[in-house]
């Protein structure tokens, strides 16, 4: 398996609709915004017109894509919506911030950029990189959680699953027919079980002050062998 690039999350949300109106006018509200959507058939022909933009009022202004999809669910064939949902944001690594709302209830998040790869933001977690500039890289990614907790919790998401971008089967959760009612808690079990997978708690990772601090097997844990909760309900520290 190859050095990970790309940063990402998983979790799950109340609020996906098939009913697309339902979920935009819900979804509106969440993070006061209005949106600008194009939305696609299964052959991604457009249906109705492209950018049309919603006029709800609000302050904020997002992208939205509606793709619709065919699926098999208890042997019938079906038709479902996926979303995805594009929100800017103000750090160094990265520009936005994408959600894909799944029909099996699922929600990924990419471009979670800590690092610009998976190895150099585990290394500066185990002290092994960078070592004096620890504090700052900390700093860093606190900003970025910061940013990604304040969307999230306007949109009523507890925690994330991270994990870097590969060839892993827990990426199979966002299927509906594989997966058909994931809960979040079942994303560990399910990592460890078909990746090897250990799963850590990122914030006492991240504010541990040395090696002897980190969680017992962290250090000794492959890079591409390791995947973290992020609670959003704690703080921050500044």
């Amino acid at each position: 398996m190859g050095i990970a690039k790309n940063i990402e999350a998983y979790t799950t949300s109340v609020h996906y609709s098939s009913d697309t109106e339902n979920f935009i006018n819900k979804l509106s509200e969440l993070p006061n915004a209005d949106f600008i959507i194009s939305e696609y058939d299964p052959e991604y022909e457009t249906i109705g017109e492209l950018n049309r933009k919603t006029a709800f009022n609000k302050p904020n202004q997002y992208n939205l894509i509606i793709e619709h999809d065919n699926y098999i669910i208890g042997d019938k064939p079906t038709v479902l919506p996926s979303y995805e949902l594009t929100i800017p944001i103000q750090r160094a690594n990265e520009k936005q911030l994408k959600l894909y709302f799944n029909p099996n209830k699922t929600v990924q998040i990419t471009f979670l950029t800590f690092e610009h790869l998976w190895e150099s933001f585990l290394e500066t977690l185990k002290f092994n990189l960078d070592h004096k500039n620890r504090p700052q890289s900390i700093k860093n990614y606190d900003l970025l959680r910061r940013e990604y907790k304040s969307i999230l919790n306007k949109l009523k998401i507890p925690s994330i699953f991270i994990i870097p971008d590969g060839p892993y089967k827990i990426f199979e959760i966002e299927n509906i027919e594989s997966y058909p009612n994931p809960e979040f808690s079942d994303f560990p079990k399910i990592a460890l079980s078909l990746d090897n997978l250990k799963t850590f708690n990122l914030e006492s990772i991240l504010h541990s002050k040395s090696k002897e601090e980190l969680p017992s097997g962290f250090i000794s844990h492959e890079v591409l062998n390791i995947a973290f909760i992020d609670n959003l309900k704690t703080e921050i520290p500044h």
